[in-house]
């Protein structure tokens, strides 16, 4: 049987497939993941799925509350990357809710970017895409003194910040209690970040899938 040979039409749809599926592989990008643990955050960062990262992408996770915590490095196993973000919902269904009136959860934003942006700078190589997932549901009423230092740290950096504010599933409270508030300032100022370091925020629908390959751009 004849053999042909594809033409230069096909060979280029050949490529366009390759591409659209993901078979021919993009610059790495590293992604490291700060996720908010207060409970109620539990099923948006139950979205994340590790095989989300093709090979030769890491990724991380970073914990945070009033305190930051590296709960996993980056990395490039999927074991691994599954284990961080395991312990960051197990962290999520442990933290005492506020008791008395309405839900006061404290985080410190700034404190978990710094520790991310730190884990860049000392893990390394060059040459790779950088980029944060940040997910937060509650207000961060000292945030804003750090919003100079953050816009320089992300540039220099070269890391693009995606921001997902996520709505509460445990946004009921008990009777005569009123439900969380969302953090409408916080997410003004993250906004701001987003846009300084070329990422975007999300107040709904948002999909990693979508935001990975923003990133590598």
């Amino acid at each position: 049987m004849r053999r042909t040979h594809p033409t230069p039409r096909s060979a280029s749809t050949a490529v366009l497939l390759a591409l659209t599926a993901g078979i021919l592989s993009a610059e790495p990008l590293d992604t490291m993941m700060v996720l908010e643990m207060y409970p109620g955050t539990e099923q948006a960062v139950g979205l994340i799925r590790p095989n989300a990262f093709p090979d030769g992408d890491r990724a991380g996770t970073i914990g945070f509350t009033r305190t930051a915590q590296m709960l996993q490095p980056l990395s490039d196993t999927h074991e691994e990357i599954a284990a961080g973000l395991r312990r960051s919902g197990v962290r999520a269904g442990i933290q005492a809710v506020p008791a008395g009136g309405a839900p006061q959860y404290t985080i410190d934003l700034a404190a978990a970017l710094k520790m991310a942006i730190g884990d860049f700078e000392s893990s390394g190589p060059a040459g790779r895409r950088r980029a944060i997932l940040l997910l937060f549901a509650s207000e961060d009423a000292g945030l804003a003194p750090h919003m100079t230092t953050l816009k320089d740290l992300l540039r220099v950096a070269q890391i693009k910040l995606y921001a997902v504010v996520v709505q509460r599933t445990n946004n009921r409270p008990p009777a005569g209690r009123p439900p969380a508030p969302f953090p409408t300032m916080t997410a003004q100022l993250v906004n701001q970040l987003t846009d300084a370091s070329g990422g975007k925020i999300y107040r709904r629908n948002w999909d990693l899938g979508a935001i990975l390959a923003d990133a590598r751009k």
